[in-house]
């Protein structure tokens, strides 16, 4: 600030002398009454000197002695109030979606009334094992492999009234077209019995044959719907789907072999007529 006014008092002395040196009357004029006004007097080598010494004022400005507290309130005063920061906004991210499950994933449980197994923790007797498979549902399946020896049974508890049973099968990789009634099938029995086919013994009316006989080859894990031939043939299943009449409490199904090499996977009893299981078992399967 110091300088600022050094620069204006400059600018002022060096025009007050140019102003005497222009206002300078020549020599021997008549002493009129503006001649002897005292800046008048002025005129001449004191005008010089002032426009000189203002000259060197503007060209040569110093920072004189200055209160400190006048400086500090002009640079308070000249320093802008600083505004508000301005609020930065940040948008909410977009959602990623959870990708839902596709339905060949796992397989929804029925009902609580019934139950889903997974075949390998039924109780196993010669001549079926556990085999490792990544695409079965919990790594593992079950297959005889020996022609009508052995069995799988599982136990159920139930509240009572019609079931339908459905099996995750397939056959082995070996099956062609000229023999695709072949490793596709099982003997069904409830509670130790046939009986409940027409409640008679009837030869073969227990048989279970995967895809109702039909030339169909199961080459990847499928679920197929329990039906009987009961008093039909292979490719005429009289019991379809079986339904089975329960009364409340445990039951246990049993599974016979009857051709070595016949697959199954899981297994789930439901009530629900119109239920249709599709991938793999959710955890907690039995």
């Amino acid at each position: 600030m110091g300088q600022v006014v050094v620069l204006i008092v400059g600018v002022g002395t060096m025009a007050l002398g140019v102003w005497l040196l222009v206002r300078r009357q020549p020599p021997g004029a008549a002493e009129t009454s503006e001649a002897k006004s005292p800046l008048v007097s002025f005129s001449g080598p004191p005008g010089l000197i002032m426009a000189l010494a203002g000259l060197a004022l503007v060209a040569f400005p110093f920072t004189p002695w200055w209160p400190a507290e006048l400086d500090a309130g002009a640079s308070a005063s000249a320093t802008p109030t600083a505004s508000e920061p301005a609020v930065s906004v940040t948008p909410n991210p977009t959602p990623t979606p959870t990708p839902t499950p596709s339905p060949s994933e796992e397989a929804s449980t029925a009902t609580a009334d019934g139950g889903q197994f997974e075949a390998e923790n039924g109780a196993l007797t010669a001549s079926f094992e556990v085999f490792e498979d990544g695409k079965a549902s919990g790594g593992e399946y079950i297959a005889a492999t020996e022609g009508r020896v052995g069995s799988a049974s599982f136990e159920v508890e139930v509240q009572g009234g019609t079931y339908f049973v459905w099996g995750r099968v397939r056959q082995p990789a070996t099956v062609t077209a000229e023999d695709a009634n072949e490793s596709n099938n099982f003997f069904v029995l409830v509670d130790g019995s046939n009986a409940f086919v027409d409640g008679s013994d009837v030869k073969a009316g227990n048989v279970w044959d995967f895809h109702d006989g039909e030339d169909v080859i199961y080459r990847q894990w499928e679920w197929d719907q329990v039906s009987l031939r009961c008093r039909g043939t292979v490719r005429v299943h009289t019991c379809d789907p079986l339904q089975l009449r329960l009364d409340p409490g445990t039951h246990t199904i049993e599974l016979q072999a009857r051709e070595p090499d016949s697959q199954i996977d899981a297994i789930i009893v439901t009530p629900d007529p119109a239920f249709e299981p599709r991938g793999t078992l959710q955890h907690g399967g039995s």
